[in-house]
């Protein structure tokens, strides 16, 4: 089962009339890396803004640091923001999404939990608590999260699919594909969910249906090493084995070890 994504919010400011505020805002909530954190930082050293637009900078300049991978940084300043403006639900998703990237699971459950207290329609709160009971394996307290993401963003193709893998695990493979499907409607050049839902199939003995999955997951990424395997042991099970042995094959010099592939090499009689 392949799509997990923890995501972050970034906050607009608000418009004071000064010279330079417009370009350092924007680049400040949607720039990327140095030049976002240095745009945040002169409008936190101007000492002009107001209480709400020094929370919101501090959230975004976190979200900087936190791209960067410099999650303590992060944190930091999204203590900050929340010393500043306690009633702002962002920063704690933003903390909760910086202490995941630090496995620090419980933390990150307490900050997401906070944000919904503070807003019941954070919809990025709902998915990364989702994804954290995924991890602890809370498979129906997970789906629950994942309903309420999709009440508030209905094409939230990620939530589909992350759903669609909580119900693949409570072997509810059906519910699974149905999912998947509707991720496939929203993005059909999703590459994953077409590789879920061929294993979905898979897991059903729908070998065919499996195979024409695992051929679109290639199609749109050819380097994706593990829809070849099982695209290999589906053609096993309809009897083509030429077919399997290539994809086996193929799986193995792609990631020399692939255990899907050098079982099913061993199978056909042959050393990986």
């Amino acid at each position: 089962m392949r799509y997990t994504l923890f995501l972050a919010i970034s906050l607009l400011l608000a418009s004071p009339a000064w010279a330079d505020f417009e370009s350092d805002s924007r680049d400040c909530r949607r720039g990327r890396g140095q030049p976002q954190i240095d745009a945040c930082t002169r409008l936190l050293k101007s000492g002009k803004l107001s209480t709400y637009n020094r929370a919101a900078t501090y959230n975004n300049r976190g979200n900087a640091y936190r791209i960067l991978g410099r999650h303590r940084r992060a944190i930091r300043d999204l203590n900050e923001a929340i010393r500043i403006d306690p009633s702002l639900s962002p920063p704690y998703v933003n903390r909760g999404t910086a202490y995941i990237n630090l496995g620090q699971v419980r933390r990150a459950l307490a900050d997401y939990n906070t944000a919904l207290r503070l807003n019941p329609k954070e919809a990025e709160a709902y998915f990364n608590r989702g994804n954290i009971y995924f991890k602890l394996r809370q498979y129906r307290r997970a789906i629950l999260d994942f309903n309420r993401t999709l009440l508030l963003k209905p094409r939230f193709v990620g939530a589909f699919i992350n759903r669609g893998n909580a119900y693949f695990n409570l072997n509810q493979s059906r519910r699974a594909i149905q999912d998947f499907s509707a991720a496939i409607r929203l993005n059909p050049r999703s590459a994953d969910a077409h590789f879920n839902r061929g294993n979905s199939y898979y897991r059903l003995d729908q070998f065919l249906n499996a195979v024409r999955d695992y051929t679109m997951t290639l199609r749109l990424n050819p380097r994706y090493v593990k829809a070849y395997g099982n695209r290999g042991w589906a053609y096993m099970n309809l009897g083509l084995k030429q077919q399997a042995l290539s994809d086996f094959r193929t799986a193995v010099r792609l990631r020399p070890g692939d255990k899907v592939g050098s079982d099913g090499l061993r199978r056909l009689g042959l050393k990986p």
